[in-house]
């Protein structure tokens, strides 16, 4: 990218946000580990924070990053819930 002026491009495609590496050659997420847990998935109902909206909340989980986005996203389906 020679222009300078460049204000936006979509040329490259999306890129890690901590390398700045486009995604197909990013390795950030093998370089991470799984935090320790006691191998007990947890699903428990929260309201701090929230003004009193009660929010299910799950820990323990042992994935990172992409599988981690996959599942919310297979557990909101399934829960016919949104964000």
């Amino acid at each position: 990218m020679t222009n300078s002026r460049l204000v936006y491009s979509d040329e490259l495609g999306k890129n890690c946000p901590e390398c700045k590496k486009p995604l197909n050659k990013c390795r950030c997420e093998k370089k991470k580990k799984a935090p320790t847990s006691d191998g007990i998935i947890r699903v428990s109902r929260s309201t701090a924070g929230r003004k009193g909206k009660g929010v299910t909340v799950i820990t323990g989980v042992p994935l990172q990053g992409r599988e981690l986005k996959e599942l919310a996203k297979k557990l909101k389906q399934k829960c016919g819930s949104g964000g």
